[in-house]
């Protein structure tokens, strides 16, 4: 029964086996019709060459020893025998040649050819100390494990199987939460992996989903590295084109969370009998599901607004209310709150800006742009 053999499937890149016996199967992945290449069918065997003839030199006649043959002239008996010792060197030569040549056409006769190496499997399990975490557009990833091995999954071909030489898998297991309280897409384009010598490979499995708020999506994710390929040095990447990346070593010590970096900066100012409370104040990359453009970053402050109104008047604080100074220039917030405040009534509200990363002082401005009065309190932000 001819071995199984292995190829891709040129519509979905997945490990296709054939028996060669049939020019064409179904890819149990994309359901596509696949032709199956022309080198792994079955073939009927050639007929056998003819054997061919080795030519075999007649054997010398005897001869009287050239000492007993009287002649005259002296050299010439040493030429003849010179002579003949070259000619016997020649001929075989020419049989053992013809011998080497009728050995190839046997062997391609009766489909002999060279073995090739045997393709050993290989398992290289991920053994940094997990799990390792990183933050993206304030989803929470964390690896659990790890291996690159070159053999198939039997839920994947029905059979143990391995991938075609020099190739090999990397699996990912990584789980997703999200805290917030709103749903965020986790992009099935999201996740490369990098490894020591520096080239990224695209993650293969489709992974992706809606991630619904407060709840989490566990999955397997697969990279296609060559088979030497190694976890030292690895990488695991998380990003969009333009927008500021986050990566999780897979190898060495876990890498330490920079941000959100939380700002020592507290104040307030009281504006038309409205009191601007600074309660904390940091920078991050993440804000409301999404991530800071590339050398940008959110700043972020919590603010205590109470209205001591004497005359019993409510105010309405919106995002007019609040302005970042920053090298001369006024940035409207991208997220402020939009409420009605009761006199002797107090409004909790996150108030964000998106700003360049190089900012380093800036001051808050309290009060609606609209009127006259406002007030600046200042904010000091660490070089990135």
């Amino acid at each position: 029964m001819p071995e199984p053999k292995l190829f891709e499937c040129p519509a979905c890149g997945s490990p296709l086996t054939t028996d060669g016996e049939k020019p064409e199967l179904t890819c149990p992945y994309c359901g596509r019709t696949v032709m199956v290449p022309e080198s792994l069918r079955v073939h009927p065997e050639p007929p056998p060459a003819p054997p061919t003839q080795t030519w075999h030199a007649p054997p010398a006649p005897a001869t009287t020893p050239f000492a007993r043959v009287r002649r005259r002239g002296g050299g010439c008996g040493c030429l003849t025998l010179t002579l003949i010792v070259i000619a016997l060197v020649v001929v075989g030569y020419l049989a053992l040649l013809g011998q080497d040549k009728g050995l190839s056409s046997l062997q391609a006769a009766v489909g002999y050819s060279t073995p090739t190496p045997t393709v050993v499997p290989v398992s290289r399990p991920l053994t940094a100390s997990l799990p390792r975490q990183a933050q993206y557009a304030n989803l929470q990833f964390s690896v659990s494990g790890g291996t690159i091995t070159n053999q198939i999954p039997a839920a994947a071909t029905n059979h143990e199987s391995l991938l075609p030489r020099n190739r090999a898998h990397a699996y990912v297991g990584l789980k997703v939460n999200n805290p917030t309280t709103n749903g965020i897409v986790a992009d099935a384009n999201l996740i490369a992996l990098r490894l020591i010598d520096g080239q990224r490979y695209q993650e293969e499995s489709g992974w992706g989903n809606w991630i619904e708020s407060q709840s989490s999506m566990e999955g397997k994710l697969y990279f296609t590295v060559p088979l030497t390929a190694t976890w030292e040095g690895a990488q695991l990447l998380i990003g969009k084109a333009g927008k500021e990346p986050a990566s999780i070593p897979l190898d060495g010590p876990p890498a330490q969370a920079r941000y959100p970096l939380v700002l020592n900066n507290k104040g307030q100012a009281t504006v038309q009998e409205v009191d601007y409370e600074i309660q904390s104040a940091a920078v991050d990359l993440d804000s409301e599901g999404k991530r800071a453009d590339t050398g940008r970053r959110f700043l972020k402050f919590s603010l205590r607004i109470f209205n001591h109104n004497r005359a019993g008047n409510g105010v309405t604080i919106t995002a007019a209310n609040f302005r970042l100074v920053t090298g001369g220039d006024l940035l409207a917030p991208v997220k402020a709150p939009s409420e009605y405040v009761l006199a002797s009534s107090i409004l909790q509200a996150e108030v964000v800006f998106d700003l360049p990363a190089s900012t380093g002082r800036a001051e808050l401005q309290v009060g609606d742009v609209g009127d006259s009065e406002t007030r600046r309190l200042p904010v000091n932000i660490p070089a990135p």
